[in-house]
């Protein structure tokens, strides 16, 4: 194999075998330092005179690095494409513009944003390239833990606002070309135990069944839909008539905006529509069942939570979510179904989150004990009726030897 030549440039750097990359950092004439990253990718099995080849995009990134070098010497670039120069508060702006659109949160996002923009001013106003990891975390008294904390903010809650800010430090290093610190890689935030266990009782259903008031017969419904679907409360507002399928049995649901990992596509899920969620639907039918439009009317998540706040408060019901829902769902399915089917039908890719959500009560778990020792009192039979059968075949043997030899 022919040795590949060497080709070499100031500024220029081969990357793994792949792409060249054009690294500049140096200061203009006014001491403002620039910080250039730009990448060329090759192919090596073509030859030297291809468009793409090795030597061709190396004399690409030569002509491109002599071209910046050159520019930065008449001073023609601006102070804000120097990323390394941009505040903190810059990068928010900008990542709200490119970033926030993409996601499915993204009014929750642009929300938190704001939110950052009103707490912490004086953090946003510092150049991004200069924050520390204590100017986030810790106990320092100008950190943002700090000021998050004495206003009252949970500790799940400053987890994702470090985190948003933490993604914003990522995508500023993968693709607009910073190459400083990250100072959130790493660093220990506050710890978030916020699992719940509630479940709602039989009696506290019942309760707040006989206290929705003057409550909209949409929100009702979507309520008593998500009680027993284990769906999520964004999934319910956005269930569409076209979503149902009447023809199978019992009919299914078809949630297409399922919860899903940062960045990662949309995914979708079939739920059975047991009797009562069916019954749920029914005050909204009609004549006949619908075959589109928004099944609940076009609801807001906040619209279900505050109805819901709402019944709990008339029915006496203290220290309940909409969520709880989901748990207590989940609770009664879990001992009849397998772990796969289960997870497909709640939405959960691990089932360490799935278990989350199955809360067991002492009352369960004494059924589970009921259970085995009723299936391991089984086995003990089966296995005694099976030694006392083979006890008996060998004197059956010798008692027809015996009758044969006469």
């Amino acid at each position: 194999m022919a040795r590949t030549p060497s080709l070499k440039a100031p500024g220029v750097f081969e990357r793994r075998g792949t792409a060249w990359q054009v690294r500049i950092l140096r200061r203009d004439a006014a001491g403002v330092q620039h910080r250039i990253n730009r990448t060329f990718p090759f192919v090596l099995d073509v030859p030297a005179a291809h468009p793409h080849s090795r030597t061709s995009r190396f004399h690409e990134a030569q002509a491109f690095a002599s071209a910046e070098r050159a520019s930065l010497r008449l001073e023609r670039r601006a102070l804000p494409d120097a990323t390394d120069n941009q505040t903190l508060g810059q990068w928010l702006d900008r990542y709200e513009r490119e970033e926030t659109p993409k996601k499915k949160t993204a009014d929750r996002e642009a929300s938190t944003l704001e939110r950052l923009r009103a707490l912490a001013p004086a953090l946003l106003a510092r150049p991004a390239s200069t924050l520390r990891p204590k100017d986030f975390v810790g106990t320092e008294a100008n950190s943002l833990e700090t000021i998050m904390d004495a206003n009252h903010y949970a500790p799940a809650t400053i987890r994702r606002y470090l985190n948003t800010l933490g993604h914003v430090f990522t995508v500023a290093r993968s693709r607009w070309g910073y190459e400083g610190n990250h100072p959130l890689r790493g660093v220990e935030k506050p710890s978030a135990h916020d699992e719940r266990d509630r479940l709602i009782s039989v009696d506290e259903w019942k309760a707040i069944e006989g206290a929705w008031g003057d409550t909209e017969p949409a929100t009702v419904a979507a309520l008593r839909w998500l009680r027993w679907t284990a769906a999520r409360r964004g999934e319910a507002v956005a269930l569409d008539w076209s979503d149902l399928d009447w023809s199978t049995s019992p009919p299914t649901a078809h949630l297409k905006n399922t919860k899903a990992r940062h960045d990662a596509p949309a995914q979708s899920r079939h739920v059975p529509l047991w009797a009562e969620a069916v019954a749920a639907l029914r005050p909204l039918r009609g004549k006949a069942w619908p075959t589109e439009g928004p099944v609940f009317g076009g609801l807001k998540p906040d619209s279900l939570t505050r109805a819901w706040a709402r019944a709990c408060y008339r029915a006496k019901v203290e220290g309940a979510r909409v969520h709880d829902l989901r748990h207590t769902r989940i609770t009664e399915l879990a001992p009849a179904l397998p772990l796969q089917v289960l997870a497909r039908i709640t939405g959960h890719r691990e089932p360490a989150t799935l278990m989350r959500y199955y809360n067991p009560t002492g009352k369960d778990a004494a059924a589970a004990g009921r259970a085995f020792t009723a299936y391991t009192e089984k086995q003990q039979a089966a296995k005694k009726k099976t030694s006392g059968r083979k006890d008996r075949e060998p004197a059956k043997g010798r008692d027809t030897e015996a009758a044969a030899n006469g």
